[in-house]
């Protein structure tokens, strides 16, 4: 992992912090821009494009993490 073998409680603290604004930050944003109508109108004429675009990217992180799996079981043998 990218922690120091024993993080200090102020490590795990500002990190759960990072976690926590960014959540709401990133929700924050969405709620201010779909607030608006012509963000709306516009996520509404390419929702179809948008919901392809978002399966075809999740079904290729799941055929690069199939493709890790096999071949930490194949060819990774110790």
């Amino acid at each position: 992992t990218a922690l120091p073998p024993p993080p200090s409680t102020f490590v795990i603290a500002a990190i759960i912090s990072l976690i926590v604004f960014n959540a709401l930050f990133w929700h924050l944003f969405l709620a201010l821009a779909f607030s608006n109508v012509r963000v709306q109108a516009a996520y509404a004429r390419q929702r179809v494009m948008f919901t392809k675009l978002a399966s075809v990217m999740v079904g290729l992180f799941g055929v690069a993490l199939l493709r890790g799996a096999v071949s930490t079981l194949f060819f990774n043998r110790s």
